[in-house]
């Protein structure tokens, strides 16, 4: 398997671009969906903290914050411990990015930077959150047709 430097998702949802994004970056939005409990003020540059009972804590940094568009954070790889300083050889970016259509919302998810780390830590983290995005984005799903 040739491993990518990037893992994409687009999803149409039948919802105003305001409610996707709400549901991505508030922690009341972010907690019915990915993962049990987020933490952040979502400004650019400060810490967000994600938290599965399942699965443990990741962190990171919002870094970027453009309303209603553009979303993204830098979290640390599959694997790396939360006492590591995170860089670019032990962390992926993850953008959501919303476009309004006539039906409601197209929101792409892009995580990039595989290729970049350390080489311990490539393929295990494509083959985690390729998976993980599967089933978190089908939860969103889900909340937008309770």
């Amino acid at each position: 398997m040739t491993l990518k430097d990037a893992i994409k998702s687009s999803i149409d949802l039948h919802h105003p671009p305001q409610a996707v994004w709400d549901a991505i970056t508030t922690p009341e939005g972010l907690n019915q969906w990915f993962g049990d409990r987020v933490f952040s003020t979502f400004k650019v540059g400060d810490p967000i903290t994600f938290e599965w009972d399942k699965y443990g804590t990741v962190s990171g940094t919002i870094e970027t914050h453009e309303p209603i568009t553009c979303f993204a954070y830098r979290w640390r790889a599959h694997g790396v411990p939360e006492e590591t300083l995170m860089d670019k050889a032990n962390s992926t970016l993850v953008t959501f990015k919303l476009t309004p259509t006539p039906q409601g919302t197209q929101l792409d998810v892009i995580e990039t930077g595989f290729l970049q780390l350390a080489p311990e830590l490539r393929n295990v983290s494509f083959r985690e959150n390729s998976s993980g995005w599967k089933s978190e984005l089908d939860e969103l799903v889900a909340l937008f047709t309770r």
